[in-house]
């Protein structure tokens, strides 16, 4: 028997959040296709997935929090937010390139959520993906509720969550909890807008000029590679947006109709 204890990766909890995300927007008519970085290297550069219809584009950012017993005040003066113990905590700069990808594509028409498990150790993660409930046991959180959160200057605030509960700090601001079935039906409705094809929000996101530190791009050079080797012009675009996402650590994953063959 192989026997695994160390503790819950990002690449291991993000893989169980995406196929769950992808199983349930298939229960509700939708197939959801995740970008993998293979497909670059591939001759032909395609998506399994009709960007001339109706769908989404779905990005999701992984966090691991620490697990904390305590909450350490920034400042003398603080308020403690109402946690149940254990609770977990990650950070966020706000003014740092990562986040403004994230929060510029959420304005342009993408879900965007940063995803972060309520548990920490492996034995948990491995009873909650048996049972389907990987999803349903994490945080989800936007950047535009992060930053409607933090009025003011740029800067790296604290999110810390319990199992029912979640605050953006520095002065902790509670926000409403996002539910799995939220995600679905906010996708869902995303996607069912009859006036545009999933190819425009494609094109306007590969097409973003983002503003930070370090933002990481490909050149010039090769996103023409990309899209000359793509079957079609929205599936170039697809493949560049989705590429530089995964370079900032992102994960995407294209809503829509399977191809028609």
């Amino acid at each position: 028997m192989i026997s695994i204890s160390e503790r819950l990766s990002e690449f291991t909890y993000g893989y169980g959040v995406v196929e769950e995300t992808r199983r349930l927007l298939e229960t509700v008519g939708w197939n959801a296709v995740p970008f993998l970085p293979s497909l670059v290297h591939e001759q032909e550069v395609g998506f399994d997935v009709a960007f001339s219809k109706p769908g989404a584009v779905l990005m999701l950012q992984f966090k691991l929090g620490h697990q904390l017993s305590r909450f350490r005040r920034s400042h003398p003066g603080q308020s403690i937010p109402a946690l149940a113990r254990p609770f977990w905590r990650f950070q966020v700069d706000t003014g740092e390139h990562q986040f403004l990808r994230l929060w510029s594509s959420e304005v342009l028409g993408a879900e965007v959520y940063y995803v972060a498990p309520r548990f920490a150790d492996w034995a948990r993660y491995e009873l909650l993906f048996r049972s389907g409930k990987v999803l349903e046991q994490s945080l989800l959180i936007t950047p535009s509720e992060i930053r409607n959160a933090t009025p003011g200057p740029t800067a790296e605030h604290r999110i810390v969550y319990d199992r029912s509960r979640r605050y953006v700090c520095s002065d902790p601001v509670e926000t409403p909890d996002v539910k799995v079935d939220d995600l679905v039906q906010r996708i869902a409705a995303r996607g069912a807008k009859k006036d545009e094809p999933l190819a425009y929000t494609v094109k306007r996101l590969a097409n973003e000029q983002t503003e930070g530190r370090a933002t990481r791009r490909l050149s010039q050079g090769q996103r023409e590679q990309l899209r000359d080797r793509a079957r079609t012009p929205a599936e170039g675009d697809a493949a560049v947006f989705a590429l530089e996402a995964w370079l900032q650590g992102a994960q995407t994953i294209f809503v829509g109709q399977p191809v028609e063959l």
